[in-house]
């Protein structure tokens, strides 16, 4: 039996990165206000993913689970997390017809329209040609599914907001925002299987290669560590003439920070080396955390090149042996 803990280590990952996504942005316009409520929202999203890998042999859910692993779920998931950042920022540049800065309920049909159809559309679209027939006809339902619900957002509004005309507009506004959004959702949701489709093989890559850039992380956090400490002796031999910016009782991560700087070779202009131990200090460092890069960055392209020219032999020969099964057969 498969353990469970590093399922379980790539589902908190991945709704980690989510709310790395989304929650800046959020503070940055709301401050804490609904903060919770927000990261439980974004949570439920990975609720439901949860919940479809417990009961994924159960009858009820086979439509969703068919050809779909625990991982293209979670990045599923990670997608439809997209049009919260999405939304937040378009509030930004057009709050009349966004949020506004309060509750709007077209803003909020929108929304859940377009995650109702990009869930449907990202996971009932199995790759095995056996299941496209039963998956067209479970999207069938759950579109109809999402038209209901379309109309029953509409009543809802229509009801909540007094019987009157512009009561009656509203609740059409809310409807057709809804069932908009289903149609772009579903859209965006069967384009988005084929990108992740293109893309798996470079992810692939990027997981077989995990120990390499693990390998350069590691070793460039040594490069700024070693240089820092470089600098922290040089202005404790030179004093206040080795930097200019520097306080007169810098601390060790004052020298971390411009190793940081410097190692990426952003130079914001701060803190500047002045005498010329720490300027050859500081030019040997540019020239080492580059080598460093680029000697890693060329093996991982090496192996990439090799791996790509590696696929279409491995994937011709079950092909060729398929044809051949199949003249057998004729015969």
């Amino acid at each position: 039996m498969k353990a469970p803990w590093p399922d379980i280590a790539k589902f908190f990952a991945v709704l980690s990165g989510s709310l790395l996504l989304n929650l800046p942005i959020y503070l940055f316009k709301y401050g804490n206000t609904g903060l919770i409520s927000f990261c439980l929202i974004i949570g439920s999203i990975y609720m439901a993913v949860a919940v479809l890998e417990v009961f994924r042999h159960y009858a009820v859910f086979a439509g969703f689970s068919a050809g779909q692993s625990f991982e293209r779920r979670l990045n599923i998931a990670f997608i439809l997390t997209l049009p919260f950042f999405i939304a937040n920022v378009a509030d930004e540049f057009f709050p009349k017809y966004v949020y506004g800065g309060a509750f709007r309920t077209e803003t909020f049909a929108a929304v859940g329209g377009l995650l109702f159809g990009m869930l449907i559309g990202l996971l009932i679209n199995p790759s095995d040609v056996r299941l496209k027939r039963k998956a067209r006809i479970v999207r069938k339902h759950w579109t109809r599914i999402g038209l209901v619900l379309g109309a029953v957002f509409g009543s809802l509004a229509f009801l909540l907001s007094g019987f009157s005309t512009r009561a009656l507009l509203h609740g059409l506004i809310v409807t057709l925002s809804f069932e908009g959004s289903l149609g772009v959702g579903l859209l965006l949701g069967h384009n988005v299987n084929g990108w992740i489709e293109a893309l798996e093989p470079t992810f692939k890559l990027l997981h077989r290669m995990a120990r390499t850039l693990f390998a350069y992380a590691a070793g460039f956090v040594v490069i700024v560590l070693l240089f820092a400490s470089f600098f922290g002796a040089a202005w404790k031999i030179e004093g206040a003439e080795s930097f200019l910016g520097v306080s007169e009782r810098p601390t060790l991560m004052t020298f971390i920070y411009f190793s940081l700087v410097t190692a990426t070779t952003v130079g914001y202009g701060d803190i500047a080396p002045s005498s010329l131990l720490t300027r050859a200090l500081t030019g040997l460092e540019s020239i080492v955390a580059l080598a460093w890069t680029l000697v890693v960055f060329a093996a991982i392209s090496v192996r990439f090149v090799d791996t790509v020219h590696a696929e279409p032999t491995q994937s011709t020969t079950p092909i060729r042996e398929e044809g051949q099964a199949q003249s057998g057969d004729v015969e």
